[in-house]
């Protein structure tokens, strides 16, 4: 049985890359999905009274298929979302947005860390299965391409099995790891809890999987953290990468409010957790199961002072 959850730059993200063939496995169900799916010039053209006459559609017809019908119109949902929330981000950096406006940048904020919270953990109930995945998550790609998002949704993925690989790693290194609430990690900026199995020690960790990392990291302080993006930040420098310094400056931005946020937490809460950023570079995980490739990890240690 299958592990369970319950449940803009369109035109440039659609002609980011032609999808892929689905696994002949799960040609036949998986295509018929797709096949349902319009293709529009971004997902907020596909109108929320179409989208649920196409999933009640689908749950009709494929009975046994509801775990995957909800992950893939979850997916749709985020893409919708997204295209709302930039919006919405505009109007806010021109100073134009309302109160009703900024109360609905936070639910949408909330929806999107559900859903990511609820795809993650669908991925790590059905971690051993890497066929059943790379079916899924190809058909996800699929989707995204024919709603013209599939930057956009290729960044999603990229964050959850983020989030996956954390699990594992944590798992890994003798911790018993924990998801938090979608509101923890909404308003808190916890991606995950954990607690060393011999010492009892918790931590509560943020996540971070981007390219600008060449090797894995770990910082437990905010010295450390700063280290780092100052050495990053000479590497582009040095490189000339204008372009490359000006995104690493936006996500180190958002490095210290994060890590900033939750040592704020460990302060005001009783049970003594420490705050952790980790940092895994691209191609270090595998793009389905978000398992660790052992060769970036060998000598890779978390040990909390």
């Amino acid at each position: 049985m299958r592990g369970t959850i319950t449940m803009r730059e369109s035109t440039k993200n659609k002609e980011a890359e032609t999808p892929r063939e689905l696994p002949e496995k799960y040609e036949a169900r998986f295509q018929d999905i797709l096949n349902s799916i319009p293709e529009k010039e971004r997902a907020g053209a596909l109108g929320a009274d179409e989208l649920k006459s196409i999933k009640s559609g689908l749950l009709e017809k494929y009975k046994g298929l509801e775990q995957e019908i909800e992950f893939v119109f979850s997916e749709i949902e985020q893409l919708r979302d997204q295209e709302r929330i930039g919006k919405l981000k505009e109007y806010e950096r021109q100073g134009t947005i309302t109160g009703g406006g900024e109360e609905e940048i936070r639910g949408i904020k909330l929806n999107l860390t559900e859903s990511f919270f609820l795809q993650s953990a669908y991925i790590l109930a059905n971690k051993e299965d890497e066929d059943y995945l790379k079916g899924l998550l190809d058909l996800t790609d699929q989707i995204a391409w024919r709603l013209g998002e599939i930057k956009t949704w290729r960044a999603i993925r990229k964050g959850m099995l983020g989030e996956v690989a954390l699990y594992r790693l944590l798992e890994k290194q003798g911790f018993s790891p924990k998801m938090p609430h979608p509101r923890e990690d909404a308003n808190l900026h916890i991606d995950m809890w954990g607690a060393d199995k011999k010492s009892g020690n918790k931590l509560i960790a943020q996540v971070k999987h981007t390219a600008f990392a060449q090797k894995p990291q770990f910082f437990q302080t905010e010295e450390e953290l700063a280290a780092w993006m100052e050495e990053t930040t000479k590497r582009f420098k040095a490189e000339g990468n204008e372009a490359g310094e000006t995104r690493f400056a936006e996500l180190s931005a958002k490095l210290k409010t994060d890590f900033g946020e939750m040592e704020k937490y460990c302060l005001d809460i009783s049970d003594d957790a420490k705050p952790i950023v980790i940092i895994f570079p691209e191609g270090s995980l595998d793009p389905y199961t978000g398992e660790l490739k052992e060769e970036h990890f060998k000598d890779f240690k978390i040990e909390l002072d």
